[in-house]
């Protein structure tokens, strides 16, 4: 591939992201947080323990994220007490904003899938991608919440583990600030093989199968 189409091909992929990410600034910003929360209520209430308490609820005036975790520990050293406390849950709040990076993938992976030539097959690809997306946004929401609920639970010992500190954060800087960034990018090279040819100029490969099916031509 060629400098200037490779740079077009790029600023065209930078331009749709900044289109895309302003329409969900502007206008789908809390459509997609709703569109979230449908999405990580699945695997957040796959380990409850009490079906009666739903692990997760939006307070309906500000918006802010209520998480119930189970966790069904005992702290022999707690901070609160002088004998062993039973912690069935951790509950804490998460303003939406907090919540709001998990849902940036959606729009970064369309902007990065829409930048190839759009055609049939490619749409196809684009709504797979999106798919997996969706549960990726949806785990990562899972382990937000397992991961603050931990964190909140190793402190109540009065003398907290610190690898298991040093664990849970550096898990907590990989979900927060790596998956929801990265994940679109690695997510769009699975499913537009275009795009490794773009990046590598290596010319795309058809698949075998797609070879076999080839008429040939008559001699």
């Amino acid at each position: 591939m060629s400098k200037s189409s490779l740079s077009h091909f790029v600023f065209r992929a930078v331009g749709l992201q900044i289109v895309l990410l302003g329409i969900w600034w502007t206008i789908l910003y809390r459509p997609s947080i709703a569109l979230l929360r449908l999405t990580a209520e699945v695997p957040l209430n796959l380990p409850l323990s009490n079906p009666l308490k739903s692990a997760l609820q939006v307070d309906s005036s500000s918006g802010d994220w209520n998480f119930s975790v189970p966790v069904n520990a005992v702290v022999k050293d707690s901070t609160h007490s002088d004998g062993s406390v039973q912690v069935e849950a951790i509950d804490f709040t998460a303003p939406a904003e907090n919540v709001a990076p998990f849902a940036i993938g959606w729009f970064v992976y369309l902007g990065l899938a829409l930048s190839v030539l759009i055609t049939r097959e490619n749409l196809r690809r684009a709504l797979k991608g999106l798919l997996f997306q969706t549960a990726i946004s949806a785990l990562a929401v899972f382990s937000y919440a397992e991961i603050n609920a931990r964190g909140t639970l190793a402190h109540i010992h009065r003398v907290p583990d610190p690898l298991s500190l040093w664990l849970l954060n550096f898990a907590y800087h990989i979900d927060y600030l790596v998956v929801p960034y990265a994940t679109p990018f690695l997510v769009v090279l699975w499913t537009h093989p275009q795009w490794w040819a773009k990046l590598t100029g290596i010319p795309q490969i058809s698949s075998p199968v797609a070879a076999m099916r080839r008429p040939r031509s008559s001699r």
